[in-house]
């Protein structure tokens, strides 16, 4: 089917059964429109777009079959081992609530740890991301990490920097993660410390300044916005390109803390700094491409510093627990994980109120949490129409980009 979008002085035309799109000028799409009706005199090199990018291709992918097909005779590629609750930030927006008093008396120990890597590891599942709370702050957990490296697991952190302060631990940390992922929010100490707690601006700025020293080579910053720091995304960008790192913008979520803050940002802030935040994304969306779900369940999973197993570290709540490693198997566990959850909360194909959108094999649903916590759990399709607001914008600036950006 095609659609039809007015977006910053020209057309997108996007077949949804396909993917395909074009960008229009006002004089183009009066071409085009000639096209459309089948008129003898029309563009010739438009004729030649309309089907490269097959916008009158009417060929229905079937791809709910093939992605239960797909999913079921699959097993998530990636772990995020949640380490601790416990951390010595107070970031006004954390999803886990973490605090340096919130702690699990039950938590995994070292033995635990490594019978769970041998179980990813005869299970096929090679990379884990080792987070938090604050990872820094968890017992042993340079024992653990050797323990998985040492096992031949792609070892990835996310630390506010606490766990690689030390040079001679941020040189142990970075021999074994091929990945590190640095939380730092601005470049303006105060603004951060607003954000996060004051004193951690200082414990980034010198962790991030370590792994430059050494020449480690794949240094992350997460970089989260709220009212306080929405100015500062240009210089995070112009710092992160000096020193050929990553930086990972998100805006502020409703979820966890993040529901008593008062420092949230409104729709059209958060469309700006999404839109901002697209020159920095490795993964652009391009024509033809396909998105049934947001990973949760499907390419990841996660299990809490208790042995939970969640579908997503955002998502540890009763509504996606799937069971408990210290009382089953993981390979049992994510097995039945399909059972365990309604699969319903997984494919964007299964949500009623996204059948009618042109973008729904586009934007896949969009992150379940972020759904999730708006609707305060109460929408059985977790799906909130701000969210959707937000994508929808988001993906016709992506469209919008491929056709209108240097090189295209």
């Amino acid at each position: 089917m095609v659609n039809v979008y007015e977006y910053k002085n020209q057309f997108i035309i996007h077949n949804s059964n396909n993917n395909g799109w074009l960008c229009l000028t006002h004089e183009e799409y009066q071409e085009f429109r000639k096209i459309q009706n089948k008129e003898d005199t029309m563009n010739l090199d438009l004729l030649r777009k309309t089907k490269l990018y097959r916008i009158f291709d009417n060929n229905e992918l079937s791809l709910n079959s093939t992605f239960l097909s797909a999913i079921e005779n699959s097993l998530p590629s990636v772990v995020y081992i949640v380490m601790t609750d416990r951390c010595n930030l107070s970031c006004v927006y954390c999803y886990a609530e973490a605090e340096s008093s919130k702690c699990i008396t039950s938590e995994l120990t070292v033995d635990e740890y490594k019978t769970v890597f041998n179980e990813l590891t005869e299970l096929g599942i090679n990379e884990i991301v080792f987070t938090g709370g604050e990872v820094g702050l968890k017992k042993n957990f340079y024992e653990i990490l050797d323990c998985a490296f040492s096992l031949g697991l792609n070892c990835k952190i996310i630390t506010n920097g606490s766990a690689i302060f030390n040079k001679v631990r941020a040189q142990f940390v970075a021999d074994r993660c091929t990945k590190i992922t640095v939380s730092l929010d601005s470049l303006d100490e105060g603004k951060n410390d607003m954000n996060r707690g004051t004193g951690c601006y200082r414990v980034a700025k010198q962790s991030i300044q370590n792994l430059i020293d050494i020449g480690y080579t794949n240094i992350n910053i997460n970089q989260t916005i709220t009212s306080w720091n929405k100015y500062d995304i240009s210089d995070m960008i112009s710092f992160a390109n000096q020193h050929n790192i990553q930086v990972n913008i998100g805006s502020y979520c409703e979820m966890g803390r993040g529901k008593q803050s008062q420092n949230t940002l409104t729709i059209s802030e958060r469309v700006q700094i999404e839109k901002l935040s697209i020159q920095t994304k490795a993964n652009k969306i391009t024509p033809f491409c396909y998105n049934l779900h947001c990973g949760q369940g499907v390419s990841e999973f996660s299990i809490n510093p208790a042995g939970n197993v969640y579908t997503c570290k955002l998502l540890d709540t009763s509504d996606f627990f799937l069971g408990n490693i210290r009382s089953e198997s993981l390979k049992s566990i994510l097995a039945n994980r399909f059972n365990s959850v309604d699969t319903k909360k997984f494919m964007v194909n299964s949500f009623e109120k996204c059948s009618d959108c042109s973008f729904k094999y586009l934007c896949g649903g969009s992150c379940r949490a972020t759904h999730y916590y708006a609707t305060n759990g109460s929408d059985p399709q977790n799906i909130d129409s701000k969210e959707c607001e937000v994508n929808k914008e988001i993906i016709m600036e992506h469209m919008y980009l491929y056709f209108n950006s240097e090189g295209v």
